[in-house]
């Protein structure tokens, strides 16, 4: 339980103010007998479940969970996605998940959302449909705009891009024949989004980009480097 306690004496609450809101949280993961036991003495599942509690104790609007399933076996792991969308909807709180799982990407595990997105699973990756399984599911939510960010779906939306237009949906990326021009090169520290050229986000003002942005009319998610001009396309690889 102390290990579930730590962030509330962080946020200077009191020691009974804690352990209330800590067992509370053990009583809901199903783990109070596990209170008084070390960390050894739990399986892998346990042990998420408790740094699961550990991130709720402050009752944050927002929890990032980086890799949560990383580490269990596949019945754990779709365990505990479905205790993210029951906690969800228990506490109105917005999960963002992190994994470079493909099961947990493209698979079998409840979708997940928030009042402003949506994630949502599209069933076995096949990279030879997968624009029209992401045109199908725009148009299943009413999306009004698509953002590709893993590596596969880039080229494929990008082609098809006139396909999305006639539906009204807008990709997000560089034109299919200028795509490459920007997929190389590495991660830097600031980054832009680009609409239409215009600047959406930019973590450190550059005119030179900004300008650069507006005359490609660009879309996308963008790394840089201050100290050149060149732009590196966003994306995850699996």
């Amino acid at each position: 339980i102390e290990n579930i306690c730590i962030p509330a004496f962080i946020a200077k609450k009191s020691k009974k103010e804690a352990e209330i809101r800590a067992f509370e949280l053990l009583d809901l993961l199903g783990l109070r007998e596990r209170a008084n036991h070390k960390p050894n003495q739990l399986s892998g599942g346990e042990q998420q479940r408790i740094a699961v509690a550990r991130a709720l104790i402050n009752n944050p609007a927002i929890i990032l969970a980086d890799e949560p399933s990383g580490n269990l076996d596949s019945a754990n792991a779709k365990a505990l996605h479905q205790l993210f969308v029951n906690l969800r909807d228990n506490f109105k709180q917005t999960f963002v998940i992190v994994t470079h799982n493909e099961d947990a990407d493209y698979g079998d595990v409840p979708s997940i959302s928030s009042a402003n997105y949506h994630f949502k699973t599209l069933g076995a990756k096949n990279v030879d449909t997968i624009a029209h399984t992401l045109l199908n599911n725009c148009l299943d939510e009413g999306v009004d705009a698509i953002l590709p960010l893993h590596n596969f779906e880039m080229e494929a939306v990008a082609k098809a891009e006139i396909l999305f237009n006639e539906f009204n949906i807008e990709v997000l990326l560089p034109k299919a024949d200028d795509l490459h021009q920007y997929l190389k090169g590495s991660k830097a520290d600031n980054w832009v989004v680009f609409k239409n050229g215009e600047v959406v986000f930019i973590t450190n003002a550059d005119e030179s980009i900004i300008a650069h942005g507006n005359a490609e009319q660009l879309n996308g998610v963008f790394y840089f480097n201050r100290d050149d001009e060149n732009l590196v396309l966003n994306l995850i690889t699996v």
